[in-house]
């Protein structure tokens, strides 16, 4: 690795941190000089806007988060394992976070629910993915008969109130 491509994951690792306590409003330029330890010129230099960062920093959260949970599911062997790894991956993200502030992802939903488009757009993207991953655990959990429910995954029966 090159010492520019060195410099800019330094800088993603250190905004992803400062986004994720802070979020994409309450970070400053000054926040992030600070917690990389370079000048604003120097972070310019790797992304063209304050925006740019916010959104590649989001991907490398979502990366951290989703390689966690990934790495749970794949390590169990029957789906309702799988079921169970993936609640418990995602819920250790409050007890054991793997950036200050707790989970990224759900940070970055509440703050950029009608204030900032394209980060809205890349959480959905993660919630499509999460909520495609398992409602497939279900479907397998029901085929192999470990998982029962009263409604299908991913019928869309989940909108709109009432229980499981």
């Amino acid at each position: 690795m090159s010492k520019g491509e060195q410099t800019r994951e330094h800088i993603l690792q250190r905004a992803a941190e400062v986004f994720s306590e802070r979020g994409f409003f309450g970070t400053s330029m000054n926040d992030l000089v600070r917690a990389t330890g370079l000048e604003k010129g120097g972070i310019y230099n790797h992304f063209r806007s304050k925006e740019q960062l916010a959104l590649e920093a989001f991907d490398y959260s979502y990366w951290l988060v989703s390689h966690r949970i990934k790495t749970a599911v794949q390590a169990a062997d029957l789906p309702i394992e799988r079921l169970r790894a993936f609640v418990a991956a995602f819920a250790s993200q409050v007890e054991q976070p793997l950036l200050p502030g707790g989970c990224p992802v759900l940070n970055t939903a509440v703050e950029a629910d009608d204030a900032h488009p394209a980060l809205r757009e890349r959480v959905y993207g993660v919630v499509q993915e999460w909520t495609g991953l398992l409602a497939e655990m279900v479907r397998d959990g029901q085929a192999q008969g470990g998982v029962t429910a009263r409604r299908g995954a991913g019928d869309g029966s989940n909108r709109g109130g009432g229980g499981a």
